[in-house]
């Protein structure tokens, strides 16, 4: 494809919301046309919306596109200044930032005269408390809009653009029901573009609240709900039990008004017969999007979980499969009679869930088949099973009640299995050492890699150490990605010149969160966790860029769930893990 065609391929990826896929062909676009502009700010913008800022910026250092004559490109580089700005924790550093960020807008303005750089610039002298310049700078920003009539020439995101830029100028004049009404026109032009509207919508949404004006001015930029979907296997035909086949029907007619009611128009979940396939086929049949999560293995999936219910669901699961949008595993792995995978997959689908919705500033909900009946003990899977974990986030749900009169099945059998968060660490350049600089990164570096995890011991569950490389294990992702970022951040603290080591050496972390069987070390005697998800977390590590902590994808949903707010994991792409493991999407842990 020629760089054209790859712009136009991304935008629609974007514009459905789903950035991570949008951001995965940008990277694919830059291997055939490195040194193509566009496609180098459209993957850095695409960063940005998913709030990767700051792999946003070092993409724009790198490329060196601050020294680009490209207005469109300045004002992104403005743009990810705003986005520092507004992360700043500190309101003396965040106002100074706010105004710099405003500084860098204006000057667009004044060189070109374009309303967009002009009414950010109004926006952040607003919340920088400058309100005199913000209300001069938005009356400016009206009148250009205003005489750029719209015309036959004017494509649709041009107006989208046009009309948001005069809400947002008649918000910060506190014209609140003007701005419903520009909103409202806007919407119109560009209605299926997802991914704009949530980007409008944190913007205006941060003046609203700074003015403390009514939030009805954003309602006609609405987004789709993101769901989890959840539900009972149905039974084949004849057999009584907690879904039973005559309940078909009147389920699927339950979830379509489900679906109609809350606009869900995105679905992240497994594929098994019964719920779960009428739930994705009721998405998809609307025009949503589908992300189907696996548990394991793909022919022994549908051997647990389709088929029972009869033939007719493995051609129903084969056609939901196809048309959905991405496929995920939450693991490779045999299923072995362990259906703790089960419910590992469930968690993953809700943090997948969580972080779209993020993305897409969009509501967030789960769809669920549920007769109502918990198990007699605590279970590690089973619908009962992921309504009790959504519900320990306290956020919304609709159960629909397939009716059956069979009590709660088999309990869920748990097998060797348990989850568990891995971090794997080693220092790049070792392998260069002499001797005599062994000597000293044994009694510096490593002393320092000591502290940390004597600061961490509490909830180390295993440890493991050889020559600079470190494996340590946790029970959750939280105590891990505190763990990893410590870590880092205590070895980039050495003055590595003043200790007599070479300055190349730098720390790479690696992190995983998955399943992995808990057993005896027969050669060590201590506990040690082993598997496939155990050797996954080890190729991270080797790809991580040095100086940093990469997380996969599972990782990063774990950390959504957690609801952390000193935690944040930001998108870096699909990158080829070590010793030809495949490729993986990948995540750069940081504070939050």
């Amino acid at each position: 494809m020629k760089p054209d065609d790859w712009l136009g391929a991304i935008r629609e990826r974007e514009s459905s919301g789903d950035l991570l896929a949008a951001f995965d062909m940008a990277r694919r676009a830059l291997a055939e046309y490195p040194k193509d502009t566009a496609l180098q700010h459209r993957s850095i913008l695409v960063l940005a919306r998913a709030g990767a800022t700051e792999e946003a910026v070092r993409r724009f250092r790198d490329w060196d596109l601050q020294a680009s004559d490209d207005p469109e490109v300045l004002a992104l580089g403005a743009r990810l200044a705003k986005d520092r700005a507004l992360a700043s924790s500190d309101p003396e550093t965040r106002g100074t930032l706010l105004a710099r960020a405003a500084d860098q807008y204006a000057n667009l303005h004044d060189g070109n005269g374009d309303p967009y750089p002009a009414i950010n610039a109004a926006t952040l002298w607003m919340l920088a408390g400058q309100e005199e310049k913000s209300h001069l700078l938005a009356r400016e920003v009206l009148r250009l809009v205003d005489a750029t009539s719209a015309d036959s020439n004017e494509d649709k995101e041009a107006a989208y653009y046009r009309l948001a830029t005069r809400a947002e100028a008649l918000l910060l004049l506190d014209d609140t029901e003007g701005a419903r009404r520009a909103l409202e026109e806007a919407a119109t032009a560009l209605p299926e573009d997802f991914s704009a509207r949530a980007t409008t919508r944190k913007q205006l949404a941060r003046i609203i609240e700074y003015r403390n004006l009514s939030q009805k001015a954003l309602s006609p930029l609405t987004v789709p709900t993101v769901a989890h979907y959840s539900g009972h296997l149905i039974l084949p035909a004849g057999r009584e039990g907690r879904f039973p086949a005559e309940a078909e029907d009147r389920v699927c007619r339950e979830i379509c008004k489900a679906i109609d009611d809350h606009d869900i128009g995105y679905g992240f979940g497994s594929l098994g017969a019964g719920a779960d396939i009428l739930i994705a086929e009721a998405i998809l049949e609307r025009g949503g999007g589908l992300h189907v999560v696996l548990p394991f293995r793909e022919e022994e999936f549908i051997e647990q979980s389709v088929r029972p219910s009869g033939d007719a669901w493995v051609e129903r699961y084969h056609r939901c499969r196809e048309q959905a949008d991405a496929v995920s595993h939450a693991t490779r792995d045999q299923y072995l009679e362990d259906d703790m995978l089960f419910g590992y997959c469930a968690r993953y689908s809700m943090g997948l869930a969580m972080l779209r919705s993020r993305h897409l500033d969009a509501p967030l909900r789960q769809l669920a088949v549920w007769d109502g009946k918990l198990p007699d003990e605590p279970a590690v899977a089973g619908t009962a099973h992921d309504i009790l974990a959504w519900q320990e986030l306290n956020l919304p749900r609709t159960v629909i009640d397939p009716g059956g009169r069979g009590a709660p099945g088999r309990q869920s059998r748990a097998g060797l299995r348990e989850n568990r968060a891995f971090v794997f660490g080693d220092m790049k350049g070792y392998g260069k050492l002499t001797d005599a600089e062994i000597l000293i990164f044994q009694r510096e570096v490593l002393a320092r890699m000591r502290d940390v995890l004597d600061r961490h011991a509490e909830r180390v569950e295993t440890l493991n150490s050889w020559g600079d490389a470190i494996h340590a294990v946790f029970n959750h992702a939280t105590d891990a990605a505190h763990f990893a970022l410590d870590l880092q951040e205590s070895i980039s603290e050495l003055d590595l010149a003043a200790l007599d080591l070479p300055e190349h050496l730098m720390l790479r972390v690696g992190a995983h969160y998955g399943p992995a069987m808990q057993l005896t070390d027969p050669v060590l005697d201590r506990p040690t966790s082993v598997g496939g998800q155990v050797n996954l977390a080890a190729r991270i590590e080797p790809v991580a860029m040095p100086g940093s902590v990469y997380v996969s994808e599972p990782f990063a949903a774990m950390l959504e769930l957690s609801r952390d707010p000193a935690l944040a994991a930001d998108y870096v792409g699909t990158i080829a893990a070590a010793k030809e493991y495949g490729s993986l999407a990948m995540y750069r842990l940081r504070r939050g």
